[in-house]
């Protein structure tokens, strides 16, 4: 009996030494920031350990630095977070951050031999990451925008609407719109225009814009859109000067 109790509290040791809670340091403050485990915000300083569900907050020109496990959280100023959870094990990594206001840029460890998650969750979306990095914002009036810096993320709003980001492209969900953004409205933009076909309506050209074109094997290929705008035959050489924006 006593040997099958030792043997019940030995594996249970085990396996909760194989889950452990991952490492949360303060590596920098600069300026004002606060952190509040229990029921009073206390000063966050250079080297502290904090632990899960830690809260952590940013004054005006302030920002924190934390490393969580290998992955590094600057704390943006003017924001308010909490770390939910991180767990580290010898082959995986998982953490879980809730973003209420403000921005934060994290730079995700990338390791082959580890299966890393790392989700940045706010009121109304959450963004996934796997070795990357990325500026995770949210606010009142602009909701949530995920900017991509390198690698990749997923963002997902509270109604299961999905984009994946990469490059220039940037996740944007709005409090007040059923789902987010075309991933390349920031790089539209910043664009003079777009040319459509005279034919098409406002609802085909907002496809247009959400979704990409295929126009190659059409009448209204790129060409037809050119000389319509210009004047041009098909035949006559007419200089235009395009500057193209990609990912």
């Amino acid at each position: 009996m006593n040997y099958f109790f030792c043997y019940i509290m030995t594996v249970l040791i085990i396996a909760a030494a194989s889950q452990a809670h991952a490492a949360i340091k303060v590596l920098s403050v600069n300026g004002t920031a606060a952190y509040k485990d229990d029921k009073s915000w206390v000063p966050l300083r250079n080297g502290m350990i904090l632990k899960d569900g830690t809260k952590v907050s940013t004054s005006v020109k302030s920002t924190a630095e934390i490393q969580i496990d290998d992955n590094i959280v600057t704390v943006q100023p003017l924001t308010m977070m909490k770390i939910q959870g991180s767990k580290s094990t010898a082959d995986s990594s998982s953490t879980s951050i809730g973003l209420k206001r403000g921005s934060l840029r994290a730079n995700v460890n990338r390791e082959k031999r580890i299966k890393t998650v790392f989700k940045v969750s706010t009121p109304i979306a959450t963004s996934s990451v796997r070795g990357t990095e990325k500026i995770v914002s949210h606010g009142p009036m602009r909701g949530t925008r995920i900017i991509m810096i390198s690698g990749n993320s997923e963002g997902e709003n509270k109604h299961g609407g999905k984009r994946s980001v990469s490059g220039k492209q940037v996740f944007q969900q709005h409090g007040n719109r059923p789902g987010p953004e075309n991933v390349l409205a920031a790089v539209q933009s910043n664009s003079l225009g777009s040319i459509f076909s005279k034919n098409l309506t406002e609802n085909e050209q907002a496809n247009i814009q959400n979704n990409g074109s295929d126009l190659i094997n059409s009448d209204n290929n790129a060409l037809n859109i050119v000389n319509s705008v210009t004047g041009g035959s098909g035949t006559n050489k007419t200089n235009v000067k395009i500057t193209v924006g990609w990912p």
